[in-house]
């Protein structure tokens, strides 16, 4: 497991995100730290295309997920 996936999961468990993950019913509701960290890249991935690649938006979301800090 890389160490970017552990964080972005923990990031995302924090935030909730889990809840919102559809996950096998095999997997009894858990969601892995890797489904959970390409839900996280899914969303800073959707913001960017919807926002036809705006980066201040793209960045406003990076911090209001606390993946990157305001110096």
């Amino acid at each position: 497991m890389r160490a970017a996936d552990a964080n972005l999961a923990i990031v995302g468990r924090a935030k909730g995100l889990d809840k919102f993950v559809l996950v096998n019913p095999s997997q009894r509701g858990l969601v892995s730290v890797g489904v959970m960290a390409s839900t996280i890249e899914a969303i800073i991935g959707a913001v960017w295309l919807d926002t036809d690649g705006d980066l201040s938006i793209v960045q406003s979301v990076i911090m209001e997920l606390g993946l990157l800090e305001t110096s």
